[in-house]
């Protein structure tokens, strides 16, 4: 099998793979900061049991990453 055959098959130019292959390390980065983002926005909404709405969790992320060094 080569590029040009399994590009084909996809569907896609062999440009497109070449680039997509080269943003790996930034897809990689940006999965980290959506998880650690996620974790935040969840350990916020279960801060003290109850559900909050968008400006809540906003307002205590916000608080805490400032208090953080």
């Amino acid at each position: 099998m080569n590029i040009k055959w399994l590009c084909d098959i996809a569907q896609v130019s062999r440009s497109g793979y070449y680039a997509w292959l080269e943003r790996e390390e930034r897809r990689n980065e940006r999965e980290k900061q959506d998880r650690a983002d996620f974790e935040l926005i969840l350990e916020v909404y279960q801060y003290r049991g109850y559900a909050k709405g968008s400006r809540s969790i906003y307002m205590f992320a916000s608080n805490r990453n400032r208090d953080e060094p």
